[in-house]
């Protein structure tokens, strides 16, 4: 079933894909733009992972801010995003306390801190599609 953004809950969850879309297309963008820089900063020694990473990003946010403009998404889809987005965080911490030396201490700065962002993602999706569950 689509919904069409229309209840305050259903307004949560649209708020917070089209943010989540946005700070990924532009990290997207950023990771494209700036690879070598993004790669020195953080102390990846291959820029190329940020590159596909980049890619990525952009796919995933452009496929969210399709929802801003079809005004509407199917609960099913919210669920994966959110769990894509879980997984997220879950990939970052564990990358940041299993092998802390592929980074720089910046980069593990910067790894936590997007972590935290796409985080805040996932409670408001999560809060949004539980207030959702009985509609």
């Amino acid at each position: 079933m689509k919904d069409k953004f229309t209840t305050n809950d259903s307004r949560l969850l649209f708020i917070a894909l089209t943010a989540n879309g946005v700070f990924s297309t532009l990290s997207g963008l950023t990771m494209l733009l700036f690879s070598g820089a993004l790669a020195n900063l953080i102390g990846l020694s291959e820029p190329r992972i940020l590159l596909g990473l980049g890619v990525g990003l952009l796919l995933f946010g452009g496929s969210l801010l399709l929802h801003r403009y079809r005004n509407s998404v199917r609960k099913s889809e919210a669920y994966i995003i959110s769990l894509m987005d879980l997984f997220w965080v879950i990939g970052s911490i564990v990358l940041v306390v299993v092998a802390p030396s592929i980074f720089s201490s910046a980069g593990i700065v910067v790894v936590l801190a997007v972590a935290a962002v796409v985080l805040t993602f996932f409670e408001m999706q999560a809060l949004a599609l539980w207030r959702m569950r009985a509609s």
